[in-house]
């Protein structure tokens, strides 16, 4: 259960990160 807890803040990391990256790119 822990480790599915971590799996799910690195997601929720990378989606941020992706984001960003995005926004990056657009502008």
């Amino acid at each position: 259960i822990i480790q599915l807890k971590r799996d799910l803040q690195n997601v929720k990391k990378r989606d941020m990160m992706m984001a960003d990256y995005l926004n990056h790119v657009k502008f």
